[in-house]
């Protein structure tokens, strides 16, 4: 992926004494320097083939085949996002264009859900497509599989799959280690993964939401590096402290950045353990917000020096994968990837140069990138064996249990946030035997399918809190698990939701009365759109307005999904056995 400098550093001495001449130069640039933290005004930048082989204010010694006067705007090293999840909502080839825009030209990536869908085979064809993106992919192998061997049924990689993905250049080590309490203690199937990573120097990447002193330091002690949880300065400082490099989150799931900075300027803290990952971000967002670009915004807003804060968006990562020798600033012998940017307040990117060639221009990406081929075993992957209708849906009493009244108590999800529940109790009306939702409370039966074994196991249950004026809304794609999960205040209406989800191969859907609202085809895996960035931007947008405009109370209505099967959070979640109780680690029965 990464040309060794060896092979060109006889050149690059050469060329930096005006001996060889150049492939282009960059003049009349201000240069936000990630190494002094500093702005060099007025620099000539040198570059022949893929690296920088001058820097100063005056090359003239150097003749190019090509110079470009830059008229006095700032270039920095490419941006780089040290935690993301290429694998959602739309393919790695799409994203990679609108990275570029960003100039964000280096991501590292953990492809969990790809992997827990289509398993080892999923890993190989993921490598397969980023390799050939016009940004550079560094793959971390996914470690958040399964969340919860008592309850999980994606697919994982063992151990021996394992070994073999980490022989490649270009896989630097294990994603997020999602569960804290299986290392802390020792799963053997874990740790063996995670000894034999350390042996070869890889890297760890952590997740330690909810983790809080002696368990935190027994996590970090296991050679975990990194986290990208932090939701506040607290947590963030408690974590810099204990020694791990922590990446401030700003994506579309979370964005606790803003709320971190101004106490760290005020407190003058070390920036050098710093990154900067999105987590993963959805295309409203990079359109309307932006990328690892927003992140320099906010860190300028803040008061930080914009030399300082691309620092903390290229060069800290660099050096934190191991990476620093080729990128993480402009400076001589380091890769020629820079971004340059009209003024210091908006960061707008007008040009991007990526190896030293010329990507976006005037901004707009120039470099041509083909679809990428999916196989049809990955986009077939909505295994169920039959069209589902209303009964299937149905809750029905237990034999012995007490109604009163055509009514009973039942154990419920309260959706504090989009994303966090609590266990609760709610009265519901029971009708031929069949506990119904109560739309005008705002409780909404739930349904997970197993759409990976082709078991058709529904498991059913009650969530509060999901206002909105529509009858059913449903997805496949949801974090680590990716299971057909439907929502809904009628039972035929759920069934419509789940048949055209399995007639789309996979996607978002929405409807009221009999009519489709929302519709988001994901056809590769059931979790990407295969269209391109600016149709799915569209329908995703579309489906975001539809969901205001029927009173939904939460910004971002797919969260409700993507959540409902995560067990490493609290409390209440669903799998297609049941509801499951994360705290007490058990399932619940819904009948109180």
């Amino acid at each position: 992926m990464i040309k060794k400098l060896a092979q060109i550093s006889n050149k690059l001495v050469d060329c930096s004494l005006g001996k060889l001449s150049a492939d282009l130069k960059l003049k009349n640039c201000n240069v936000l320097n990630t190494y002094s933290g500093e702005i060099m005004d007025k620099m000539e930048v040198v570059i022949y083939k893929d690296r920088v082989a001058f820097l100063g204010q005056d090359a003239s010694h150097v003749k190019a085949r090509k110079t470009v006067d830059l008229e006095g705007m700032f270039i920095s090293t490419g941006l780089m996002d040290a935690h993301t999840h290429l694998d959602y909502l739309v393919s790695p080839t799409e994203f990679a264009k609108h990275a570029l825009l960003h100039g964000t030209l280096t991501v590292f990536a953990d492809p969990v859900d790809f992997v827990g869908v289509l398993g080892y085979k999923g890993f190989n064809l993921f490598l397969k497509e980023v390799r050939k993106l016009p940004i550079r992919v560094f793959t971390m192998v996914p470690m958040a599989l399964p969340q919860d061997p008592k309850f999980s049924t994606s697919r994982y990689m063992n151990y021996q799959e394992v070994v073999s993905a980490l022989e490649n250049d270009d896989v630097l080590g294990l994603g997020e280690v999602l569960s804290w309490t299986r290392v802390i203690d020792k799963e053997k199937e874990l740790f063996k993964i995670m000894k034999y990573a350390l042996d070869k120097g890889k890297i760890i990447n952590g997740h330690t939401a909810g983790s809080r002193r002696a368990k935190l330091i027994s996590y970090i002690s296991a050679g975990i590096s990194s986290c990208h949880e932090p939701i506040n300065y607290d947590e963030m400082m408690e974590r810099l402290r204990l020694g791990m490099w922590v990446m401030l989150r700003e994506g579309s799931i979370r964005r606790d950045m803003e709320g971190m900075l101004s106490e760290l300027h005020r407190n003058e803290i070390n920036y050098s353990r710093l990154m900067m990952a999105s987590d993963g971000v959805d295309p409203t967002d990079m359109v309307k917000i932006g990328y690892i670009d927003h992140c320099i915004r906010l860190c300028v807003k803040s008061g930080m020096h914009p030399a300082k804060a691309v620092q903390m968006a290229s060069l800290n990562t660099a050096t934190y994968y191991g990476l620093d020798q080729d990128l993480g600033g402009i400076a001589p012998g380091k890769l020629a990837d820079i971004v340059v940017f009209n003024n210091l307040q908006d960061f707008t990117v007008t040009k991007v140069f990526l190896n030293g060639l010329l990507v976006v221009d005037n901004g707009k990406v120039i470099v041509k990138t083909k679809p990428f081929q999916y196989p049809t075993w990955a986009k077939n992957t909505i295994n169920v064996k039959k069209k589902f209708n209303a009964t299937d849906f149905h809750i029905k009493i237990p034999k012995g249990k007490k109604i009163e009244n055509n009514k009973i108590q039942v154990i419920i999800s309260k959706l504090q946030t989009d994303v966090i529940t609590r266990q609760d109790t709610a009265e519901l009306a029971v009708i031929n035997n069949n506990v119904r939702a109560s739309k005008e409370d705002g409780i909404w039966k739930i349904a997970v399918v197993d759409r990976h074994n082709k078991t058709d196991n529904i498991g059913l249950g009650f969530v509060k809190g999901f206002k909105t004026d529509i009858n059913a809304f449903g997805g496949t794609i949801n974090v680590c698990e990716n299971q057909l999960v439907i929502l809904g205040t009628d039972e035929e209406q759920m069934a419509i939701t789940a048949n055209t989800i399995i007639d789309m191969k996979g996607g978002i859907v929405a409807t009221k009365e009999g009519k489709i609202l929302v519709k988001y085809q994901m056809d590769i895996a059931g979790i990407m759109s295969s269209k391109s960035y600016e149709e799915a931007f569209k329908e995703y947008e579309e489906m975001n307005t539809t969901f205001k405009k029927y009173g939904y109370p939460f910004d971002k209505p797919l969260n409700i999904l993507l959540f409902a099967t995560f067990l490493a959070l609290p409390e209440v979640r669903f799998t297609n056995k049941g509801m499951v109780n994360v705290k007490k680690r058990e399932y619940t029965n819904m009948f109180v």
